[in-house]
């Protein structure tokens, strides 16, 4: 299969409205389709379903945990699965389903365990419902973003804090499920000496040779998102008008951090266009100066968490495949993401395509060409220039040279009345 033919598959794709057009026109296409594993979403059940659909997103009234899909509930399937359940008359999919978590998360673990105190607090409350939820529904949380967010506190001189806060979720992701379920208790199946046993393996990825690699590479892109944040916050600062804002961060975007980062650059060009999003709000009055770079390399890192669920998706093992989850006490979090949803993705064979497709809920290019201009549109979202990009990646001490330049103007720039 050709990509142009994928292409195409995507977007017939698309165009389904329910399941019951979905799951008809995958049975017509088989032939089409071959071994592609097809995950799709949409907000109501199935009636003619076989399988039983995941969780694609639910919000409590303090907490959310949300999948990078666009509606309630995910349906997947391939050709193994679909034999598999008509020849068994199972409902199951073989799917695992994980929840990462990031610094808040671990804070609120600790404070959990630790202080019979919060847990009647509203916080603690919420924290307990997040768990049974997660829990009940049978998605395990996993350490993986978490380890990201704190690699580089952990080698400037916080290990003693994440420790803790290692042992703290140690106790919660390998605690007796159904017990908790029951009783709403943390328990252990085993002692003390496996516990520190399984603290010291989680802490051994950062003495982990791949670990670290990888560790360093996602570092390398936080801090292109941290760029681009900046940039854009200088832009909205100027007098030019709001399509040529969003040129010029575009233009950054595709020169400078030589990357286009579809999701950070969307939102952020909904910010420029005007939109209110809240999430953006601690940086827009320029209070605080000192604490400005602190707050967008948060936000930086939120947009991370993002690309982990999106990219834990693509993960394939032990014949199955994985749904991620984030969680989230911050309704700006959930607004911010709910700007760039998917409705699904495609998982071609490895070897016809070396990677997952999402199958975006807005057309992108065609919000592009109509603020950029086609022109421009054409000239830096082609695959010609895919491959520029990938060749001319900036190396780590110039993009960290980079961010600091635009945190320095940034905050000169609040230092002195709007130009």
């Amino acid at each position: 299969m050709e990509h142009h033919e994928i292409s195409s598959l995507v977007s017939d794709i698309k165009n389904k409205e329910s399941f019951n057009d979905f799951i008809s026109f995958w049975l017509s296409n088989q032939t089409r389709i071959g071994d592609i594993s097809t995950l799709y979403t949409f907000d109501e059940v199935g009636n003619e379903s076989p399988v039983e659909p995941l969780i694609g997103s639910y919000s409590d009234e303090k907490f959310f945990v949300r999948s990078i899909f666009s509606k309630k509930n995910v349906y997947f399937l391939n050709k193994a699965i679909w034999l598999e359940i008509m020849g068994q008359g199972g409902k199951d999919v073989p799917v695992d389903c994980v929840l990462s978590f990031d610094t808040q998360f671990g804070n609120y673990a600790v404070k959990y365990i630790k202080d019979p105190k919060f847990r009647d607090t509203e916080v603690g409350r919420s924290f307990h419902q997040l768990l049974m939820f997660v829990f009940k529904n049978k998605i395990n949380p996993e350490f993986s973003f978490y380890l990201q967010e704190n690699y580089a506190n952990y080698i400037s001189g916080h290990e003693k804090e994440i420790k803790n806060q290692i042992y703290a979720l140690v106790k919660i992701v390998d605690s007796d499920k159904d017990w908790f379920i029951q009783t709403g208790e943390i328990r252990l199946s085993y002692g003390a000496e496996k516990l520190n046993s399984r603290v010291d393996e989680i802490l051994g990825f950062y003495e982990n040779k791949e670990t670290l690699n990888h560790f360093n590479d996602m570092e390398h892109l936080q801090t292109s998102i941290a760029s681009l944040i900046l940039k854009a916050a200088l832009l909205r600062r100027t007098k030019l008008d709001k399509n040529e804002q969003v040129k010029e961060l575009v233009v950054f975007c595709h020169k400078m951090v030589s990357a286009i980062l579809s999701l950070e650059l969307y939102v952020l060009s909904q910010w420029l266009m005007g939109k209110k999003i809240e999430f953006f709000d601690p940086i827009n009055g320029g209070d605080n100066l000192h604490t400005l770079p602190q707050k967008i390399h948060g936000m930086a890192w939120d947009f991370m968490l993002l690309r982990h669920v999106e990219r834990y998706c693509s993960v394939f093992q032990h014949d199955r495949y994985s749904l991620a989850y984030y969680s989230s006490f911050d309704r700006r979090m959930i607004e911010m993401s709910d700007l760039y949803k998917n409705r699904g993705c495609l998982f071609p064979p490895k070897n016809l395509f070396d990677r997952f497709l999402m199958i975006p809920e807005l057309d992108l290019n065609a919000w592009y060409a109509e603020v950029i201009g086609d022109d421009l549109n054409g000239k830096i979202f082609n695959s010609d220039m895919w491959e520029y990009r990938d060749s001319n990646r900036p190396r780590p001490e110039t993009l960290a040279s980079l961010r600091r330049s635009l945190e320095f103007d940034l905050v000169k720039s609040y230092s002195r009345k709007k130009s």
